[in-house]
């Protein structure tokens, strides 16, 4: 078990800066109003409908997971930018589905 996937409680300046960023980063990708909602729960962001989620270690980064069925598997490098995290999870997933 790797330590992101152990759940804990993040200092909320913390998990409210990650939101925030990503709030931006979604709206420069897409400025349609169908945005992802993302949902905070302890050290994890959900981008509700679209199956990422990204979850913050005991180490400070951000670690993306993919929800494949019922069940959430890493899907790329954990970074300590959760843009640059939630970045590497699409371009898994676009590398994925290109092959």
């Amino acid at each position: 078990m790797t330590a992101a996937e152990k759940p804990f409680t993040p200092e909320p300046a913390t998990m409210a800066a990650a939101r925030t960023a990503l709030t931006r980063a979604l709206q420069d990708v897409d400025d349609s109003k169908a945005q992802p909602r993302l949902r905070a729960w302890r050290n994890r962001l959900t981008l509700e409908g679209a199956g990422l989620q990204l979850r913050l270690g005991p180490d400070m980064r951000w670690h993306p997971y993919e929800r494949e069925d019922s069940e959430w598997w890493p899907c790329a490098a954990a970074d300590p930018d959760p843009v640059a995290a939630l970045a590497a999870a699409w371009e898994k997933r676009r590398e994925s589905a290109g092959s």
